[in-house]
């Protein structure tokens, strides 16, 4: 091995899809925007055989996973627009309206999105679709649905979107409304919803760990590529930052901010030999390709290859002690091999 191995467990991922289906009882749609937040639009999709329609974000997108699912409903979230009308069509995919104007561009049923507060992409004057039979369901999007519960300002902020899509909902009397896992998870219970939408949830991200049982998804290993003793005194990496108190073993391993590991990244890579898993905590900067450990209590024996993601130490775990969004560090994960399993 070479470079580093992401490796996408896909029974974890139909695991995750179940439990949501179970959590919510509702239709599930998952999304695998940006191919698949980074792990492979194709193959999760694939995966996910019992979905019966997926969310993707372009008609490009779209057209891409139609070549592997010639039956699948497609539905796009950026809409269409003049550009796009012909792929629309040709790709038989659907559009997510977000505006008066682009609903002129397309005969066929679409999704409606309405806007409720978040004030990124929405209908507004979601009246003047009463009636129209082209809707086959009503979405939303909340700003906030995701972040501190107990501030009031999140509280009302939820609240005025809640009461904003129950008011659309009760003009256009849509057959099904759609929501995002993270608002449905804490929707009032006067807000009936037919369908889900879910991605980070499908890879392990728990949002809300105390209302779901998600399986880690990801394990990513990278080769060591040398290891050194260096004495107290010495520094490692870039700045100096990190300086030895101790005779130290350190152990570099080929992986660093290219390859999407953020750079701020404070936190433990771990070494596995036989039934034993050895904590290396990381030390010195991480660099463009390469990351240094103190590897000081792991045997030589088991120095060959860091795990940065396992079934332990999952991306939830990256994602706090890097202080950086656990999607955003999956979208950045490049330059590496990636399997399934």
């Amino acid at each position: 091995m070479t470079r580093p191995c992401l490796t996408v467990d896909l029974n974890a991922v139909r695991q995750n899809f179940e439990t949501v289906c179970r959590l919510t009882r509702a239709r599930v749609c998952p999304v695998v925007k940006s191919n698949a937040y980074g792990l492979g639009a194709v193959e999760i999709t694939r995966a996910l055989r019992d979905a019966e329609a997926v969310y993707v974000s372009t008609a490009q997108e779209g057209a891409e996973l139609r070549g592997a699912f010639p039956d699948l409903q497609i539905n796009v979230l950026n809409g269409i627009d003049g550009d796009s009308a012909a792929l629309f069509a040709e790709k038989r995919l659907t559009p997510v309206i977000s505006s008066v104007e682009q609903a002129k561009l397309w005969d066929g049923g679409f999704v409606l999105n309405v806007e409720t507060g978040f004030n990124r992409l929405g209908v507004r004057d979601y009246a003047a679709f009463k009636g129209d039979n082209r809707v086959s369901s009503v979405m939303t999007h909340l700003s906030c649905a995701a972040e501190d519960l107990a501030s009031p300002a999140v509280q009302a902020q939820n609240a005025k979107q809640f009461a904003a899509f129950e008011n659309a909902l009760s003009v256009l009397n849509p057959e099904t409304a759609s929501l995002g896992l993270d608002a449905f998870l804490i929707k009032p219970e006067t807000l009936k919803v037919g369908e889900v939408r879910t991605g980070a949830a499908l890879f392990g991200i728990n949002v809300f760990p105390d209302k779901t049982d998600l399986k880690p998804v990801l394990t990513l290993t990278a080769p060591v590529v040398q290891v050194e003793t260096v004495d107290a005194g010495d520094s490692v990496g870039y700045g100096a930052t990190w300086t030895a108190k101790r005779k130290t073993k350190i152990a570099v391993a080929a992986i660093g901010y290219a390859n999407g590991i953020p750079r701020t990244t404070g936190g433990t890579v771990f070494f596995k030999a036989e039934n034993e898993r050895f904590a290396a905590p990381v030390v010195g900067r991480i660099s463009m390709g390469l990351l240094t450990c103190d590897a000081t209590g792991v045997p030589d024996s088991a120095l060959a290859k860091a795990y940065l993601l396992d079934d332990l130490y999952t991306i939830n775990d990256l994602s706090r002690d890097s202080g950086r969004l656990d999607t955003e560090i999956m979208c950045s994960f490049s330059g590496m091999t990636v399997e399934f399993k």
